[in-house]
């Protein structure tokens, strides 16, 4: 089947990487203690996930850029799935 059957993800150039690292990522490194860059893989977990949940709506209430909200929002579905079934949040860039 397709990889989405197993996995659900999102996929994105690298200049919306960098988007999402100014208005999104650096504040879930900073709150949970983590380092989400294009380097090396993380994974957000456990009580990091209900943070990065916070963090997601709190950055999409205070944003007007369209296409950052637009990512927030898919990335804040990604987030409330693996709070539903328990998993994680892995980034690979």
């Amino acid at each position: 089947g397709d990889i989405r059957d197993i996995y659900w993800f999102m996929k994105f150039h690298e200049d919306k990487f960098y988007l999402m690292e100014k208005y999104l990522f650096n504040f879930i490194d900073a709150e949970c203690n983590l380092l989400i860059n294009m380097y090396e893989e993380e994974w957000i977990e456990g009580d990091n996930l209900k943070k990065t949940l916070e963090i997601t709506d709190r950055m999409i209430n205070n944003s007007d850029n369209e296409e950052f909200l637009e990512l927030a929002k898919e990335f804040r579905n990604l987030v409330l799935k693996a709070i539903e079934v328990n998993t994680c949040v892995g980034c690979f860039f």
